[in-house]
């Protein structure tokens, strides 16, 4: 059980949680005993608002995993000037999104059968959450490319622009943890015996062919994002740091801890990394 703390991200979590609950298949003290580890308990505190280890803020948690999966303008751009308005709206997004994510922890420290019914209910949360996710990239598309161009970085590539104006990039985080829920939920299914042999057939193409499927297109979408905006995202990081201006995304300022703590898992400090072991090679 305390190898959980050796769990960085929701993902890695959310694993050891099923691993743990299928073959440890531990008792319901044990399993309080994981939920406290993870989320320690804190007197009139709700489960969404507790830390993770008692260290990390749930909010800044869930940001960085958006920024290792899918690396928006949002949670990417250091200098990125964010008004008061759409920090408010993003930042009543992240808390929200704290809820189903907390509440999924919870419902995996049950048994099988409360655990499959729990997250029944948490589907129609992150069901409201994918809505929520679609206005704010909505609302996040049209201001970030305002704020992008305003760089006059002498590189802009149109068709890097024209892709990010277009990805949903909250709305992909949200749709591919919906997908990781409603694959475990159909697999509990198996577990509890709960499917007659009439219905396998409609379970299996449900799981492949729609699911899945959906899935497979999730990630494609993200590595397409990797590949294509997260060099163009570290020029225009790099084009501010040269220009020595200070850092004032204040996501950003939030995130900074956790970024230095798992540096090795950044895909833009690696990208960096790269670039500036390039041009060194050039300059020689």
């Amino acid at each position: 059980m305390l190898e959980i703390n050796d769990k960085h991200t929701l993902k890695q979590s959310f694993e050891f949680f099923l691993e743990y609950s299928t073959y440890e298949k531990p008792s319901l003290f044990i399993h309080s005993l994981l939920l406290l580890s993870y989320l320690p308990s804190i007197q009139g505190r709700l489960l969404s608002s507790r830390k993770i280890f008692g260290q990390i803020l749930f909010t800044e948690q869930v940001k960085y995993e958006i920024r290792l999966f899918i690396v928006p303008p949002l949670l990417t751009l250091k200098y990125l000037s964010i008004d008061h308005e759409t920090l408010n709206y993003s930042e009543n997004f992240f808390q929200r999104a704290c809820v189903p994510f907390s509440n999924l922890f919870y419902s995996l420290c049950n048994n099988h059968a409360r655990t499959r019914e729990k997250l029944s209910n948490l589907l129609d949360e992150f069901s409201v959450l994918q809505d929520e996710s679609e206005k704010l990239d909505q609302w996040l598309h049209k201001y970030l490319i305002q704020q992008i161009i305003q760089t006059n970085l002498s590189t802009v590539n149109a068709q890097t622009l024209l892709l990010i104006e277009k990805t949903s990039y909250f709305f992909q985080f949200i749709l591919h943890w919906t997908l990781l829920i409603m694959e475990y939920y159909l697999l509990m299914g198996f577990d509890l015996s709960l499917y007659s042999k009439r219905e396998l057939y409609d379970v299996y193409f449900y799981f492949a062919q729609i699911i899945l499927f959906t899935h497979i297109n999730v990630y494609k979408t993200s590595k397409n994002i990797l590949n294509t905006t997260v060099s163009f995202l570290v020029q225009l990081n790099q084009k501010q740091q040269i220009n020595k201006i200070q850092i004032n995304n204040p996501f950003i300022q939030q995130l900074n801890n956790l970024i230095q703590q798992h540096i090795n898992d950044d895909p833009l400090i690696e990208l960096m990394n790269e670039n500036n072991s390039s041009q060194k090679k050039n300059k020689r």
